[in-house]
């Protein structure tokens, strides 16, 4: 899914390439998960015969930085793993290769990250800023699943 002015949208299967710089910033994991999305990468770029992913492993000093500057700019290596959000932000892979990244990434068994594409509208925003509005949507978005478990729940037992 992802976010466009404010609304989600169904992802497709194309082949083609989204807009933005083509690369993958990984936010909120230490060294030991780092490497294994490096190799997670390295077994998709041979495995489907794609053109390689960069991978940027964010720090705390990405934070304050526009999206389009970090994900344009030098790769952060991450070696000062920082503390943040786990997030996965994804610019310039097309639909499949982001549905066969995400699907690999579930066989790491690492703890579950935000996910997000780079978008016009999120690459004016600061890492920050969108690691604090992807959480506030996992949240609503749990709040509301919550909500209608319970309506379910009330409406079975009183149907009994």
């Amino acid at each position: 899914m992802e976010q466009n002015d404010a609304t989600f949208q169904k992802m497709g299967e194309s082949d083609v390439p989204r807009p933005g710089p083509r690369r993958i910033l990984i936010c909120g994991y230490e060294k030991q998960a780092q490497a294994n999305i490096e190799g997670l990468t390295a077994m998709m770029v041979e495995k489907l015969n794609l053109t390689a992913i960069p991978l940027a492993f964010a720090t705390e000093e990405e934070l304050p930085r526009k999206l389009l500057d970090v994900f344009e700019g030098p790769l952060p290596d991450g070696e000062k793993a920082a503390e943040m959000e786990r997030a996965v932000i994804m610019s310039g892979l097309s639909e499949k290769e982001i549905h066969a990244f995400m699907g690999g990434f579930r066989t790491l068994q690492l703890p579950k990250p935000l996910w997000a594409t780079l978008t016009p509208m999120s690459s004016e925003w600061t890492l920050g800023y969108l690691l604090n509005e992807l959480s506030s949507e996992r949240k609503a978005l749990a709040e509301q699943a919550s909500k209608k478990a319970a309506e379910r729940q009330s409406s079975d037992s009183s149907n009994s």
